[in-house]
C-alpha cells in the first residue's frame, strides 16, 4: 500500500480535463508504433500545445496519424494541429480502467492528427546505446525490426518482431485472432517462457563453448562464468524486448536463478517467485491490477509447486528403471516421452492456472489450446527462439540473415498449427466477466493449493468449486450506456444485448464479450429486433421490459418523458425538463461527463414504474488521481 501511494504521486504529471478541438502542438517523437488496424502511433513529449500553460504541459501525449504518407522518426521534432481528449476512462462500470493506465504512463492526452505533420527537426543519432534512455533503446529496436523485416516475408516479420522487440502492433488481425483462438496469443507476450528460453539457450551454448577447452574446465568454474554471460545476454533482451510487467518478472526470476547457480543453491523455488512479486511490487505496484502480472505469477507458482511435489515421485521412478543402462535402445525414448510428459503436463497446468485470469479479464478460453501448445512449443523452443538470439549476435555484423530464414520456417509451421486448431469445431469459448468474489475465490483456493505441502492442501478445491458456482449465477445489467451516449444497449427477454449502434466498435465489441456474446457489433445491430431509430434518436420497446429512448435532440421532452423509463439525452438537460420528467430516469451529457459510462440493473417492477440501480464509471474508480473529472495536483 505504501509503496502504491508512493508510485502514484511520483508518476504524478499534468493532464488534460476536457476537449481540445483544434490545437497547435510542438514536441518531439519518443515512440512510434502502430494501432490495432494499423494506422501509425505516435508517442509525443510536447514542448508546446496551443490553450495550455507550460504548467499544464502533459509529459507525453498519445495521437494517432491520419496518413501514412509522411511517419516521422523516433527523435524527430514535429509540429502539427491536433484534437485532443483526456485518457479515456473504463468502458463500463467495472471494466479496464485505461485512465489508470495512462497516469502511470505519464500519457496526459490521446487523440489524433489532423493531415499530415510538420517535421521541423530530423534526428540526428543513429540507434543510441545509452541504455537508460528510453529514446535510444526505441532506436535500436526500431533499427533490429527494419533488420528482420527486410529479411522476412509479410506474414511471418510481425511475428518475428513481437518476439525480439516486443512491438506487436503489426501483427495482421487475423494471425492474432487464430493465435488467440489456439492458446498460442501468449507466445507474442515476451514472458518467462521466452526469458527462460532466452537464457536457457546461452547459459547451455556458452558453458558447452567453455567446456570445449580442458584448460578452462580444471582451472575455473566455468558454470558460474556461463551463468554470468547469460545473465547479461538476458539483460540486453530484457531491454530490447520492451520491458513489460510479465518480462520484468521472468528477468528477476533468472537473476535470481543464476544468483542461486553462483551461491550454489536450489536455482527454481517458491521462495524465488514471492521475491520476484515482492521486487515488482517495490518497483511498479501498479501491475499487480493488470492481467500480465496475475497471469505470469499464477502460471510460475502453479508450475514451481506441481513439480517441487513431483520431484521425489519422478526421483523414485529414475531409481527403479535402469532399463536404459540393459538396453541403449530406452535411452532415446525415455528422453522423448519424458519431454512430451513433460510438455503436456506443463502446458495443462499453466493453461488451468490461467484460465479464471483469462475469462476475467479476456471473456474468451481457447477450447483446444492443450493441443495448439503440445503441437506448436517444441518449434518455439528448439527452433525459433534459438535462431533468434543467433540472429541477435550476429545482427552487428550484418550476418543475420540465415538464422533469421530458419526462425521464419519455424514461424510458418507455427502460423500453421495456429491456424489448422483455430478452425477446428467450437475453438473459442466467450464466458460472462465474473465478479471479483469470484475471483478471489478461485486464486484463493489455487493458492492454497500450491503453496501448501501436507493433505489440507486439497481444501483448496472448496473455494474453487464455490467460485465457479457463483459465477454461472451472475447476472448482467439491463442497460449499459457509453461514456458520451453513442451507443446505449439494452438487454431483451431473450438476455441477448440489443445495440442502438455498433460503433464505437472498441466499446460495443468489449460489451459483448464481457456479457459472454460472440456476435460481433455489426451482427447484434442487425439482429436488435426491438430497437428502432430515427434522425431524432432511438427507443427499445419490448413487451414486458422498460421502454428505453436515447434522444439526439429535446424537440419532443413532454411526450418522450410521458413514454420513456429511461431517458439518455445527448445533450445537457435543465433543471425545468428534468422536474417534468421526474417519474422517468434521466441520464444526459452532464452525468456522463461526470461519471463516466453507467450500468443500470433493474431491482423491482410495478404495473407503473420501474426501481433501478445505478452504477457508473466514478463509483467504481473513487477517489482517485486519475478519477474522471478529477483535476489532479501533486
Amino acid at each position: 500500500m505504501g509503496t502504491a501511494q508512493l508510485r502514484s504521486s511520483v508518476r504524478s504529471a499534468p493532464k488534460i480535463e476536457k476537449e481540445i478541438s483544434f490545437a497547435r502542438l510542438k514536441g518531439s517523437i519518443v515512440d512510434v508504433s502502430a494501432t490495432r488496424t494499423g494506422r501509425p502511433r505516435l508517442h509525443i513529449r510536447p514542448t508546446q500545445i496551443e490553450h495550455l500553460t507550460d504548467a499544464e504541459l502533459p509529459a507525453l501525449i498519445r495521437v494517432t496519424l491520419g496518413s501514412k504518407k509522411l511517419i516521422p522518426e523516433i527523435g524527430d521534432e514535429i509540429e502539427a494541429l491536433a484534437r485532443l481528449w483526456p485518457p479515456a476512462g473504463p468502458i463500463a462500470p467495472g471494466a479496464y480502467d485505461f485512465a489508470r493506465d495512462a497516469w502511470f504512463k505519464q500519457i496526459g492526452a490521446t487523440g489524433f492528427i489532423m493531415g499530415a505533420p510538420t517535421i521541423t527537426a530530423k534526428s540526428s543519432d543513429g540507434p543510441g546505446w545509452y541504455f537508460w534512455r528510453s529514446q535510444d533503446i526505441n532506436k535500436l529496436r526500431t533499427l533490429i525490426a527494419r533488420k528482420i523485416e527486410r529479411a522476412m516475408s509479410r506474414q511471418t516479420a510481425p511475428i518475428a518482431i513481437a518476439l525480439i522487440t516486443g512491438d506487436r502492433d503489426l501483427i495482421n488481425p487475423e494471425t492474432a485472432q487464430d493465435l488467440r483462438t489456439a492458446g498460442l496469443a501468449h507466445i507474442l507476450a515476451i514472458s518467462g517462457l521466452h526469458m527462460a528460453l532466452v537464457s536457457g539457450v546461452l547459459f547451455t551454448g556458452l558453458r558447452a563453448l567453455l567446456a570445449l577447452f580442458p584448460a578452462l574446465v580444471l582451472r575455473y568454474p566455468v558454470k558460474k562464468a556461463a551463468a554470468v554471460l547469460a545473465l547479461a545476454g538476458a539483460t540486453f533482451y530484457l531491454l530490447i524486448s520492451g520491458g513489460a510487467i510479465a518480462t520484468q518478472r521472468a528477468y528477476i526470476m533468472v537473476c535470481l536463478m543464476f544468483l542461486a547457480i553462483l551461491l550454489d543453491r536450489p536455482a527454481l523455488s517458491l521462495r524465488n517467485v514471492a521475491l520476484a512479486a515482492i521486487a515488482i511490487m517495490i518497483i511498479a505496484p501498479e501491475s499487480v491490477l493488470g492481467p500480465s502480472f496475475q497471469m505470469s505469477f499464477a502460471a510460475v507458482i502453479a508450475l514451481i509447486s506441481f513439480y517441487e511435489k513431483m520431484d521425489g515421485s519422478i526421483i523414485r521412478l529414475r531409481n527403479n528403471d535402469r532399463r536404459e543402462l540393459q538396453d541403449p535402445f530406452w535411452q532415446p525414448i525415455r528422453k522423448v516421452g519424458a519431454y512430451g510428459g513433460g510438455l503436456l503436463a506443463t502446458s495443462l497446468i499453466a493453461g488451468l492456472a490461467t484460465a479464471p485470469f483469462a475469462q476475467y479479464h479476456f471473456n474468451r478460453v481457447a477450447s483446444y489450446g492443450l493441443l495448439g501448445n503440445l503441437l506448436a512449443l517444441p518449434l518455439l523452443g528448439m527452433v525459433v527462439m534459438p535462431s533468434a538470439i543467433l540472429a541477435l549476435i550476429l545482427m552487428p555484423f550484418g550476418a543475420e540473415a540465415a538464422p533469421l530464414w530458419v526462425m521464419e520456417q519455424g514461424l510458418v509451421a507455427i502460423l500453421w498449427v495456429a491456424h489448422w486448431v483455430a478452425h477446428l469445431p467450437q475453438a473459442l469459448q466467450t464466458l460472462p466477466t465474473q465478479p471479483n468474489g469470484v475471483l478471489f475465490l478461485t486464486v484463493f483456493g489455487g493458492l492454497w493449493l500450491s503453496l501448501w505441502k501436507q493433505l489440507w492442501r486439497w481444501f483448496g478445491v472448496i473455494p474453487i468449486v464455490l467460485g465457479l458456482g457463483l459465477g454461472w449465477s451472475l447476472a448482467q445489467p439491463d442497460i449499459l450506456i457509453d461514456r458520451e451516449a453513442k451507443v446505449v444497449a439494452m438487454k431483451a427477454q431473450s438476455g441477448t444485448l440489443e445495440l442502438t449502434s455498433s460503433t464505437p466498435f472498441f466499446v460495443t465489441e468489449n460489451w459483448l464479450r464481457r456479457t459472454g456474446d460472440a456476435r460481433s457489433p455489426k451482427k447484434a445491430l442487425a439482429q436488435s429486433a426491438h430497437v428502432l431509430c430515427d434522425p431524432r434518436g432511438c427507443s427499445f420497446v419490448e413487451k414486458n421490459r422498460p421502454t428505453i429512448v436515447v434522444l439526439k435532440a429535446p424537440t419532443s421532452w413532454r411526450e418522450d418523458c410521458a413514454q420513456a423509463d429511461v431517458i439518455v439525452a445527448r445533450f445537457y438537460t435543465s433543471r425545468e425538463m428534468r422536474f417534468l420528467c421526474k417519474e422517468t430516469l434521466v441520464i444526459d451529457l452532464g452525468s456522463l461527463s461526470r461519471n463516466g459510462a453507467y450500468a443500470l440493473s433493474l431491482k423491482s417492477q410495478t404495473s407503473k414504474k420501474y426501481t433501478w440501480d445505478v452504477n457508473n464509471v466514478r463509483n467504481e474508480q473513487g477517489n482517485r488521481p486519475w478519477s474522471i473529472g478529477r483535476n489532479y495536483t501533486k
